[in-house]
């Protein structure tokens, strides 16, 4: 007897599925998934490397500071050295994708992206994976620097001594990926931050999804000095204004997100996505507010609040 029509093409599905869940779960064989990406610049005799991991098969992430238009870059592939462009790149923390130039396709081993953002406490190993695999350890969170609120959800590291490379993915124990390498933290020894795997992942499906890397702007400025999630100026004409967030509000919530200090409101900000609406609950006096504030585009503002 014939299955039903809507059921036979069910026994094929249930393997393509499996076949990607089994391929989703499969280890990480690290020492083939560490992408060198070289960058030469002028007329240097040496390159300057960064670490890479590959986000889909010909796209490649990673860390670069303040790329010069001349620079040229080369990644590392089976194949040899392919030449590879920057596609896409964060300004504000060097977050980069590059892909092969035209006729030079490579395809790497994928690196999954956690679907989920898993816990990090303080204090949990975790390992550099360069050529010399190394210890690290997550010293937490680090969202502000002096008075300031830092723009990115940065995640301080300890590293042992040593020559480190932008862009060196980090994993857990189990092998998963936990963020890359960012840079070192100004004036403290054996210590560097971290973009964690949630925000890499944000970032490129930001790409993948609008080809851009645009972030959000709500166009409102917090005061991070008593840790309390208070709004201290709200930028004219910015959607925060437009929405009616005022000097003095107290966030609460942000889209699903409870908020418990100004670190976690600017975390929770980073996450927004330009021209999506979300709800943001505050407190006003002793009365609850509940505002709908739809984000714009950080591109063309210069380096605004959150």
């Amino acid at each position: 007897m014939n299955a039903p029509c809507h059921l036979r093409g069910l026994p094929v599905f249930i393997v393509l599925w499996l076949s990607l869940c089994a391929a989703l779960s499969a280890p990480v064989s690290w020492p083939d998934s560490v992408v060198k990406i070289e960058r030469w610049s002028g007329d240097a005799a040496t390159p300057r490397l960064s670490g890479a991991i590959a986000v889909a098969p010909d796209l490649l992430a990673t860390i670069l500071t303040d790329p010069a238009a001349g620079d040229s870059f080369r990644a590392a592939a089976p194949s040899g050295m392919v030449p590879v462009r920057i596609l896409a790149r964060d300004e504000t923390s060097g977050f980069t994708l590059l892909e092969p130039l035209a006729g030079t396709g490579n395809a790497w081993p994928v690196v999954p992206l956690p679907p989920e953002s898993p816990a990090m406490r303080p204090g949990e190993a975790m390992t550099m994976q360069s050529g010399n695999p190394a210890a690290a350890r997550l010293a937490g969170r680090e969202l502000l620097h002096g008075s300031r609120l830092l723009e990115f959800p940065w995640m301080r590291i300890h590293l042992p001594p040593g020559t480190w490379v932008q862009g060196t993915p980090l994993t857990f124990a189990d092998g998963a990926l936990a963020g890359l390498l960012a840079g070192n933290v100004p004036e403290i020894t054996e210590a560097a931050r971290m973009l964690p795997a949630a925000a890499v992942r944000h970032l490129v499906g930001l790409w993948t999804e609008r080809r851009t890397l645009a972030r959000a702007v709500l166009g409102m400025k917090l005061s991070p000095a008593s840790g309390i999630p208070r709004v201290e100026e709200c930028v004219a004409a910015l959607p925060a204004e437009r929405a009616g967030l005022q000097p003095g509000d107290v966030i609460t919530r942000i889209g699903n997100t409870v908020i418990r200090d100004a670190a976690d409101a600017a975390e929770a900000c980073f996450y927004l996505r330009v021209d999506d609406p979300f709800t943001m609950e505050v407190l006003r006096g002793t009365e609850t507010v509940n505002l709908t504030i739809t984000p714009v585009s950080a591109v063309g503002k210069g380096k605004p609040q959150p």
